[in-house]
């Protein structure tokens, strides 16, 4: 009599994209038989459901946060700055008093924004905010003209606000994740959607045998051999696995 064979202590063991790739082969498995069984159809949409969920998780890895393209916008940022500062501490050095003089006021304000060179990213972009404000109140909008600091102060304000774009939108996805989980919590669902419909899966074939149903329990018998065959084939790459080697979900992913 077949029977789809013991599963979870295996899926308990594999990483997140073994895990993953586990049920990929499952649904890629069964789903030309799923029109033909109306009785497994519940508990197939179930799992099916949650395994989508799972994958959602998967492709969105937490530890992608601080990705290059926010790093890269964080250090135009930064380096757009700098170039301001930069410009008005060399105009401290000016033979003309009065770029000297502009010098000194525009040192003034910039002292109040020393920080955002080190400061964290979830800081910065209120900071860069705050100091083009003051650059352009009337009290040193003239100081700032006279040492051509418009064009920076632009370059500036641009950088800044790419950046805070690619902030708030990974931002936006790590709320979105942490509604949706992660991975230590998703997994046993999909385990346990998955071992309700092995469960009737094997019901149905019990049934379809002991009625005479003989083409349906053959075929039904077929599905579970399908099954059967990708749990033998994980459990023989965990068995291959060296001692030792990092296991479940320490070593990958969420």
């Amino acid at each position: 009599m077949s029977s789809v064979k013991k599963f979870l202590r295996l899926v308990d063991k594999l990483r997140n994209a073994e895990h993953f790739g586990f049920y990929e082969y499952i649904v890629k498995a069964y789903t030309p038989y799923e029109p033909l069984f109306a009785e497994l159809a519940g508990v197939w949409k179930a799992f099916h459901s949650l395994f989508t969920k799972e994958n959602e998780i998967y492709k969105r890895n937490p530890r992608q946060w601080e990705t290059a393209s926010i790093r890269s916008a964080w250090l135009k940022t930064r380096s757009a700055f700098l170039l301001i500062k930069r410009t008005v501490e060399a105009a401290s050095y000016d033979t003309d008093e009065a770029a000297k003089a502009a010098s000194g006021k525009l040192a003034f304000v910039l002292g109040n924004y020393s920080r955002i060179p080190a400061v964290a990213m979830n800081e910065v972009s209120a900071l860069v905010i705050n100091l083009i404000q003051d650059l352009r109140q009337p009290a040193t909008a003239a100081a700032a003209e006279l040492l051509r600091l418009a064009p920076h102060i632009g370059r500036l304000e641009d950088a800044n606000e790419a950046f805070r774009e690619l902030y708030l939108t990974r931002a936006k996805e790590q709320e979105y994740l942490a509604i949706q989980g992660n991975m230590q919590e998703i997994r046993p669902q999909v385990d346990a959607a998955f071992a309700r419909f092995a469960q009737t899966l094997d019901s149905a074939h019990t049934i379809a045998r002991v009625t005479g149903q003989a083409a349906k329990a053959a075929t039904l018998a077929e599905v579970i051999e399908s099954l059967n065959a990708i749990i033998l084939q994980y459990k023989h790459t965990c068995a291959r696995r060296r001692p030792g080697h990092a296991s479940a979900r320490s070593n990958d992913d969420n």
